[in-house]
């Protein structure tokens, strides 16, 4: 199986949605999360799911809630993370099925999931660098070998199982493309955008606005008379980028309405190189320099193309998997305790 293309990172995709996160679906809420640790919650197709493995696999977001949330909220926020854990070990139990079923009748040949798996483990002790260090990495998340193999192996069993029945729905035409690019062409259009380096006067650093004022004028002047932007921010700016030499975002593009006003205005209004007058905002005295200017353009197609092509498959992808999961429930035996 091609583990690098779109198909395989949607299933990825999925995989992360079943062992981590909620997803988008509606899902069953837990009667209460302090239920007994080991009691049963769901039989699926005569395998068991416990509230141990709900809460086990919840544990960070359980703990990340417990951490901004308290009383009634947090009690309602778990409920929900537990309901959505719960409908995805479901969903996992059914793909599992499947593919179980489908080993028995040798629709999926062991040999190969065998030596993708064999495969996969040689991958994983090549990065550790050997079996023991290997070994050693996964005692310290607290799982042993045979669990890491047997975990990956039901990853292989059900990326067969969504290779077979989800990936054939996916497939995106170049006419589907286009005409989604002519549909959608203002969602193609860029606006202009610029990368700036900026030096900060803070007021809070002087005793008054006129003391601030005085040092920017000085730094003004040093700049004009051809010190470099990047040393002088690293001496006097005093903004969160100042050790790269002021270059705001670290070097990113920004749009108009994404910084304070007060540099939109000058920002959007300087050619690439040249420096701004003093600039005053609440914050203090601030000098600019634009460093690039992407300007507004529509993307081209040939541009666009892959990342609807992506969007569109993506789609696909989600609601034929929410499909099949569906067609997999109404012929399942599915018991909520």
């Amino acid at each position: 199986m091609d583990r690098t293309s779109p198909w395989a990172v949607w299933t990825r995709m999925i995989l992360g949605v079943l062992v981590l996160a909620a997803g988008p679906r509606a899902v069953p809420v837990l009667a209460q999360t302090s239920r007994p640790v080991n009691s049963v919650t769901a039989i699926v197709n005569g395998e068991i799911i416990t509230n141990e493995e709900i809460r086990t696999s919840s544990k960070l977001a359980l703990d990340t809630l417990k951490e901004q949330y308290s009383g009634e909220e947090l009690e309602a926020r778990a409920r929900a993370v537990l309901g959505s854990r719960l409908n995805q070990l479901i969903e996992k139990k059914l793909l599992l099925h499947e593919a179980k079923a489908a080993l028995t009748k040798e629709e999926i040949k062991k040999e190969q999931v065998d030596k993708d798996l064999d495969r996969v483990v040689k991958d994983l002790i090549d990065q550790a660098g050997s079996i023991l260090q290997l070994k050693k990495l996964l005692a310290s998340k607290g799982e042993t070998l045979e669990q890491a193999k047997e975990r990956r192996r039901e990853e292989i069993l059900i990326e067969e199982v969504l290779r077979r029945n989800v990936l054939p729905y996916v497939s995106i035409s170049p006419r589907e493309i286009r005409e989604f690019y002519r549909q959608h062409i203002e969602e193609f259009s860029q606006k202009k955008e610029v990368k700036f380096r900026q030096i900060l006067i803070k007021f809070s650093e002087y005793e008054t606005k006129d003391q601030a004022r005085q040092v920017a004028e000085s730094v003004l002047k040093k700049l004009k008379a051809g010190s470099s932007f990047e040393s002088v921010a690293q001496e006097y700016s005093r903004d969160p980028y100042a050790k790269e030499g002021g270059l705001w975002g670290s070097g990113a593009f920004v749009g108009r309405g994404t910084v304070l006003h007060e540099i939109d205005e000058a920002i959007f209004k300087l050619p690439v190189n040249e420096l701004s007058a003093i600039v005053e905002s609440s914050q203090g005295y601030h000098i600019l320099r634009v460093e690039e200017i992407r300007p507004e353009r529509i993307v081209p197609f040939d541009e666009a193309q892959e990342q609807i092509r992506r969007h569109l498959a993506e789609e696909r992808w989600t609601k034929r998997y929410n499909d099949y999961i569906a067609e997999l429930k109404a012929k399942a035996y599915i018991e909520m305790k």
